[in-house]
């Protein structure tokens, strides 16, 4: 755990522990300064770390010295914050976090959030473990969603797509929510063009099940920050097939002594792309920066041949990359009539 992820569970504990004392900290200020800059998927992380330190501020030490000496038992406060919850917004962030459902419940009906984290602790609400509390954060999404932009969503994501779309109770539903808004499409545009980490690789075959991204594969293949987009772009035109995984299975290799591997299992479908499209798109990976994208080119040319991408060709023969130049002999002993290893073993 980072400094900062310790300086903000010590700011939450201390502002908890004086929101139950009905006082006023200034750890309440510095947790809700150090919340809003986390990112999403941070925040959900520290979601757990966070209702541990609340349920420890809840508890106090008995007041007599002879009996917190004789017994180390403490016994929960007797406050109600419900009344602080709904006049502070920055109490009702903190304790959307909480331990008990009832006070979770009543931060989620007061909590209208203004940054990514505060909109990450709600979506964990609607997977919240209690149907109360996931019930009023669907109804506080969908009130709110609608006056969300794309700005505001491109920063949910990947965090929607890598984790609300496997959990089992409410995500599902808030996952549904979100994807329908009107400028989705639009965020998730700006995510795999501008953003360079994450599981990038996986949201775009993630988003590659359906035909909606097929427009944009084109100009992710070339305009795309990560190099992961940019290859399985690259790699989707050139093949002209989208693929994606769908699960992970026990293959077993000997059961006698109990070995086996994971096989990754992958469905596809055909995606059709102009050959305009085809030649641009092996133009530019021919120059990607990346060995990674520039590879893919080269094995493109083992499929197709190089008389029709001759340019491409020459650019790839002298790589500065051990593996593209290995494909490329390969390439250039298969269409030069030299043909490859096994082929001259075959005519042997």
């Amino acid at each position: 755990m980072t400094c900062n992820q310790e300086q903000l569970l010590e700011a939450a504990e201390s502002a908890a522990r004086a929101t139950y004392d009905g006082k006023t900290h200034s750890a309440l200020s510095l947790y809700d300064a150090l919340r809003a800059d986390l990112p999403s998927l941070e925040m959900a992380k520290l979601d757990e770390p966070l209702r541990r330190r609340l349920c420890t501020a809840s508890y106090r030490p008995r007041p007599s010295l002879a009996k917190a000496i004789l017994s180390a038992a403490k016994k929960p406060r007797q406050v109600d914050v419900k009344d602080k919850i709904a006049d502070s917004q920055k109490v009702a962030a903190l304790f959307i976090h909480a331990h008990d459902g009832y006070l979770r419940e009543k931060a989620v009906q007061c909590f209208n959030p203004v940054d990514t984290a505060g909109r990450a602790a709600l979506l964990l609400r609607c997977n919240d473990w209690v149907e109360n509390v996931r019930f009023a954060a669907h109804v506080k999404l969908r009130e709110l969603l609608p006056g969300w932009t794309a700005d505001d969503l491109k920063d949910l994501v990947l965090f929607t797509v890598d984790r609300i779309d496997d959990w089992q109770r409410g995500g599902a539903v808030a996952a549904a929510d979100l994807k329908d808004h009107r400028e989705w499409q639009n965020a998730l545009r700006l995510t795999l063009l501008q953003e360079t980490s994450g599981p990038m690789a996986r949201l775009l075959r993630k988003n590659l099940r359906t035909i909606d991204l097929d427009v944009l594969l084109p100009e992710l293949a070339v305009d795309a920050r990560s190099t992961f987009v940019r290859a399985v772009a690259v790699q989707t035109l050139l093949e002209g097939c989208a693929r994606w995984h769908v699960s992970t299975e026990w293959q077993w290799v000997d059961k006698a002594y109990n070995l086996r591997r994971r096989i990754q299992k992958w469905d596809k479908r055909d995606v059709q792309v102009p050959a305009a499209t085809v030649r641009a798109v092996l133009a530019s990976a021919g120059r990607d920066k990346s060995a990674m994208v520039r590879k893919l080119a080269a094995e493109h040319l083992i499929r197709e041949g190089i008389e029709a991408h001759s340019a491409t060709y020459q650019l790839l023969v002298n790589d500065t990359s051990n593996a593209v130049r290995d494909r490329m002999d390969f390439c250039t002993r298969k269409w030069s009539g030299q043909g490859t290893v096994s082929e001259r073993g075959q005519v042997k």
